[in-house]
């Protein structure tokens, strides 16, 4: 078999190991059958030499026996034991004779058989391994031509798709040419090894018969050899499941990790990039979100955009709250994580549909006849169940958002001392728990189909200003909110203490994953690399400014990936 030159990948990633696997099992291969005639022949001079050996012994045993049977001072018995079992080693030697002549001849056979049917098979295995490596030589060439040719993205994402493509050719069929080896090379072992097998079941059927004059040294002969046997069978068994189990666990690592490029440059910044160019539309906010959970990058990337934030924003007042890449992803991220966390409130926001009139304070707003003081107390007391709900339900706080907001906390406080709840509390309200409440019909709480009215959106809006200057600890300067203060003033050291408490992070704080890998990897992984491949330009464009150096690796990595995306979620044949 030639040795292929390895050079010219892309990436380091080339399965020389695996090609120099197959050369190895075919050298093995063709080295056991050469070996076949030595040990025929090595059979044929052993079995003379021990059939030699056991006659000797057993004439001898006889002589024993004859000469045991004339002393007189030996008990008779002795000497008759002694001649019987000469005469049962006779029958021994014959029985093993016999397998022994005929086991050379078997083996020859056994080497005709494999070089008349297994090696023709093995050799066009091997050799369409040698085409596919051909093949992807030359792809690989093409993709290094398109890699040099600037600003042509499409042009490098084709030839990296037909690279992979030819990759994965080349693989299945040097998996193929190894399994085709190894399984010839297994059942040649097995056909000598059934030989063997044979006739030690001859000889040990043979030496069975001595049992009666051998009772203690047999006993303890073959009690020991069988143990062995069984011993050794054991570990053949433990070695095979070992060697299955390496095997396994090596093919899930690269199952878990092949779209481990993809989660890099994402996390690096193309998903800033898409987001940027998809105008941070809902939809690609929660591909990115359930993509990252399941493979464990949401959470760092989290606080990576907040620790960044931090060191960005000149005041706490305005942390999170421009409408740029750090906090579409992380109110994207943490609507979804929170979402059984803020549920409880839904019941609260149908009371206020169900009468939204009766929370409008502005005289300038109400009808003629309209109790003002009566709806500044039903305000009041929406806005205490609110709070009341969120305070009460912190032990359902996901221990993902605990973190976050102690790690907001952290920077907060060390860049604005004094400033760290505000921060936290700003945040929490503003930009998670108060546009729940305004929206209940984006964040699924309230029936599928029911968009609140202007009254309905305007109670709902009321309740939200009073949490948000509660949790900003800024009192109410309108006139007609003012009678909010003394309410304000009674609330604001139970918001103090829910603060304090919702950024330690307990042991039993529960943890909530939006998907598993299994099911992004079947529904989301495939929608989001179709949407970037759509929108590879402009997301390319978006990365000229500041991450310039994942331009040319996302076609790349978008290339292979394509290819486990087709393979593994085949899209249906249009129709003709």
């Amino acid at each position: 078999l030639p040795r292929p030159q390895m050079n010219g990948y892309i990436d380091a990633k080339e399965p020389k190991k695996e090609y120099d696997t197959l050369c190895k099992r075919w050298k093995d291969m063709a080295h056991f059958i050469e070996e076949l005639p030595k040990i025929s022949a090595s059979t044929k001079s052993a079995g003379a030499s021990t059939g030699s050996a056991r006659r000797d012994i057993q004439d001898g045993l006889k002589v024993c026996g004859q000469q045991l049977q004339s002393d007189l001072s030996m008990p008779l018995s002795v000497g008759h034991a002694l001649t019987d079992i000469g005469s049962l080693l006779e029958m021994v030697n014959d029985k093993l004779f016999e397998g022994e002549r005929d086991m050379p001849d078997s083996i020859s056979r056994v080497a005709s058989d494999h070089l008349n049917h297994s090696f023709p098979a093995l050799k066009r295995s091997v050799d369409e391994v040698a085409k596919s490596h051909a093949h992807l030589q030359s792809c690989v060439a093409a993709c290094e031509t398109a890699s040099n040719t600037p600003q042509d993205h499409h042009r490098l994402y084709t030839a990296a798709q037909a690279k992979y493509a030819a990759q994965h050719r080349y693989d299945c069929r040097l998996s193929s040419a190894l399994e085709l080896l190894s399984s010839a090379l297994a059942t040649c072992e097995m056909d000598v090894h059934r030989l063997l097998i044979h006739t030690s079941e001859a000889a040990a059927g043979a030496m069975s018969t001595l049992k009666a004059k051998m009772d203690e040294l047999e006993a303890g002969t073959w009690s020991n050899t069988r143990a062995l046997l069984e011993k050794r069978k054991e570990d053949y068994a433990q070695e095979e499941k070992l060697e299955k189990e390496q095997l396994q666990h090596q093919q899930d690592k690269q199952y878990a990790e092949r779209y481990h490029e993809l989660l890099d440059l994402l996390c690096e910044g193309v998903a800033e990039g898409l987001l940027n160019a998809a105008d941070g539309d809902g939809r690609s906010v929660e591909l990115l979100a359930r993509v990252l959970d399941a493979y464990d990058r949401g959470y760092p990337l989290m606080m990576k955009v907040i620790a960044h934030e931090v060191d960005t924003t000149s005041s706490p007042a305005t942390l999170l709250r421009e409408n740029n890449f750090a906090s579409k992803m992380t109110i994207g991220y943490l609507k979804l994580i929170t979402h059984n966390y803020i549920s409880p409130i839904s019941e609260i926001i149908q009371q206020i549909l169900n009468d939204p009139k009766s929370y409008e304070v502005d005289p300038q707003k109400t009808g003629e006849g309209v109790d003002v003081e009566a709806n500044m107390q039903t305000l009041i007391a929406a806005s205490s169940a609110f709070l009341d709900t969120v305070v009460n339900s912190i032990e359902n706080a996901p221990k993902v958002l605990r973190e976050l907001l102690r790690h907001l906390y952290d920077g907060a406080e060390k860049k604005w001392p004094g400033k760290g709840y505000t921060a936290v509390g700003g945040f929490l309200f503003l930009r998670l728990i108060c546009p729940a409440l305004v929206f209940p019909e984006k964040n699924n709480l309230v029936p599928e189909g029911v968009v609140p009215d202007n009254d309905g959106r305007r109670g709902l809006m009321l309740v939200s200003k009073a949490l948000q200057n509660l949790a900003n600890g800024k009192k109410f300067r309108e006139p007609y909110m003012e009678a909010l203060n003394e309410w304000f003033d009674s609330r604001v050291d139970s918001l103090r203490a829910y603060l304090e408490e919702i950024i330690v992070v307990p042991h039993y704080a529960p943890v909530f994953n939006l998907a598993t890998v299994d099911e992004v990897n079947a529904n989301e992984i495939p929608e989001l690399v179709r949407l970037l491949v759509e929108k590879i330009e402009p997301v390319c464009g978006k990365l000229e400014r500041n991450h310039k150096e994942l331009i040319p690796k996302l076609p790349i990595v978008l290339g292979q990936v394509t290819r486990w995306v087709e393979v593994e979620n085949p899209q249906p044949a249009p129709k003709a």
